[in-house]
């Protein structure tokens, strides 16, 4: 593959393996922050900002590898542009369990 005149190397597996591994602790402590932003805007009726949310968690979510993410993110982002408020709410909730469910299998064993 070239890229700006130069010939670029795949990257190794491994090695892309293990940079994605130290950068998930930090994407789960964004997608936390972000739930929590979503509970706020959906309280507030913010369907825009709900929306906001949603559209950027869909991105990351396929850009980490989590399509899974995407697809929820993707429902809710659709959910709010139609101001559907309980669809909304159930996406947030599946969205905040998955999203645990990804952090319980990163977790470091206990006591380490």
């Amino acid at each position: 593959m070239m890229m700006g005149g130069k010939r670029l190397t795949p990257i190794d597996p491994k090695v892309k393996a293990d940079a994605l591994a130290e950068l998930l602790p930090g994407f789960i402590r964004r997608r936390k922050e972000d739930i929590l932003v979503l509970h706020e805007a959906a309280g507030a009726n913010d369907f825009a900002r709900v929306a906001e949310v949603a559209h950027k968690i869909r991105g990351n979510g396929a850009t980490f590898g989590f399509p899974e993410l995407s697809e929820i993110a993707e429902r809710l982002e659709l959910a709010a542009k139609k101001g559907e408020e309980p669809h909304m709410r159930r996406e947030i909730e599946q969205l905040e369990k998955r999203v645990g469910e990804i952090d319980a299998k990163i977790a470091p064993p206990a006591g380490s």
